[in-house]
């Protein structure tokens, strides 16, 4: 074996087999864990999804809504005024961990043993979340 050898670099991925190995992280991470995170967390809220219809009107919704910058939901004014406002609903959320005792960190604990659980049950899962943190941290460098 030459010295070239032991030292060549590992070509680099071509860029159309990562992309379509993005979207299909992307894909998996969303099937496997946003939308049923989401759908229970809406139907916590009273707005449960009865149909698959439903559930794609609430997902296209919630998709129609993150695209909109915050200034045109509320101006440019109103936004300012609401990130220099106190958070009513922060304000909420810290009074009721002081009521029930729980601290954020153990909803952090809470949060993270439900990731893993949800990786031990699918592993590709994991293998998604770090491509596309990989990917992101590419983009952030580019």
């Amino acid at each position: 074996m030459t010295q070239a050898s032991k030292t060549a670099q590992p070509a680099a991925p071509n860029p159309a087999d990562l992309q379509k190995h993005a979207a299909e992280a992307n894909d998996l991470v969303m099937r496997e864990v946003f939308v049923p995170a989401f759908l229970q967390k809406m139907a916590s809220l009273g707005f449960a999804a009865n149909s698959e219809a439903e559930a794609a009107s609430l997902l296209q919704a919630a998709e129609m809504i993150s695209q909109v910058p915050d200034e045109e939901l509320y101006g440019t004014q109103a936004t300012k005024q609401a990130a220099a406002a106190p958070n009513r609903f922060k304000t909420a959320v810290d009074q009721l961990y002081g009521v029930t005792g729980m601290q954020q960190q153990q909803n952090q604990r809470l949060a993270y043993q439900k990731a893993a659980e949800l990786v031990q049950a699918n592993p590709n899962i994991a293998q998604a979340a770090v491509l596309l943190h990989v990917l992101d941290v590419q983009q952030a460098a580019a």
